[in-house]
């Protein structure tokens, strides 16, 4: 017979107490006052465009907050529904605040409805430098020029074997760029490299559809990403490839894979434009019959992982 549930007794403190005592040591902190300033990282979320240059990110759902608290990044604060509150015990450390509210009020907060039941407000992280990208110490900070590496020496010094970057110059949508960091880290690239052009990774959206994956990808925000790809290919001797549609380019079947491998992808609607072209030492493409356009860029990049990875 199923068991029937108890109906939720009204928010109030003392409610909020008697939760408390069972689900100790998280410190939950009852909110009855949307005006909190607290919870100003969590309104009208959907709305918050300026935060790519702000202190914090939001993350939304089970797995991306599970993912956030497991990970590197400083967990600020944590929102979670009166309803929620007991399957989060004893999984929040104790010095991160936890904000408790129902999930009419919660919803009402931060602008759609929170059916997931938590979120969690993290601290943005300098983006990684181009030498922690490749798994190196930084040159020293007096030291104005770069280290230059040789291929050789670069090989010694890194633990990854055959290291593969991907490069996204301008893509400009939030759902392909989560779902990119998500299989390139199901295929295990080294890193990700992004031009100014790129949507913002730590947005809410980009979070959600990686999963989480975010997390644990070692991500750099370039602003001169043709800099860094001269660097990439005169200091630690990488090769570019580019994913284009053309009849010229290599069918990526009969690729030979470089060694170091910085592989190149578009946004959805114009591809690679010529200035990135340019940039690549190889072009490669999925050969596809006429009356097909093109592939999303994110099913592109599954696809060309999965081929380039060994």
């Amino acid at each position: 017979m199923a068991r029937q549930q108890r109906p939720l007794k009204a928010f109030t403190p003392e409610l909020s107490l008697a939760i408390l005592s069972e689900v100790a040591p998280m410190p939950l902190i009852p909110v009855s006052d949307l005006l909190d300033k607290n919870l100003n990282v969590y309104r009208d979320v959907k709305a918050q465009n300026a935060m790519r240059h702000g202190k914090y990110f939001i993350v939304e759902g089970v797995r991306t907050v599970e993912r956030l608290l497991a990970s590197k990044f400083e967990t600020a604060s944590i929102l979670v529904t009166q309803e929620k509150v007991a399957a989060w015990a004893g999984l929040i450390p104790p010095e991160i605040p936890v904000y408790i509210m129902p999930t009419e009020m919660a919803s009402q907060l931060i602008g759609f409805h929170l059916h997931v039941g938590v979120m969690a407000c993290g601290l943005r992280r300098r983006t990684a430098s181009l030498e922690q990208l490749l798994g190196l110490p930084d040159p020293p900070k007096d030291q104005r020029l770069a280290t230059t590496i040789s291929a050789e020496k670069y090989h010694e010094r890194t633990a990854v074997p055959k290291p593969l970057l991907v490069v996204c110059p301008n893509c400009d949508n939030p759902e392909n760029l989560g779902a990119i960091i998500r299989i390139a880290s199901a295929f295990r690239a080294t890193g990700l490299l992004l031009g100014n052009a790129c949507c913002d990774p730590f947005s809410r959206r980009v979070i959600r559809v990686s999963m989480g994956n975010i997390f644990g990808l070692t991500i750099r925000e370039s602003r001169h990403l043709g800099h860094d790809l001269q660097r990439l290919k005169t200091e630690f001797g990488f090769e570019t490839m580019g994913a284009v549609l053309s009849d010229s380019a290599v069918s990526l079947k009969n690729v030979q894979r470089p060694h170091r491998l910085a592989l190149l992808l578009g946004n959805e609607a114009e591809g690679l434009t010529t200035e990135w072209i340019d940039q690549c030492d190889h072009l490669v493409t999925i050969p596809m019959p006429p009356d097909v356009d093109s592939l999303n860029v994110s099913v592109a990049a599954g696809i060309f992982l999965y081929q380039l990875t060994d």
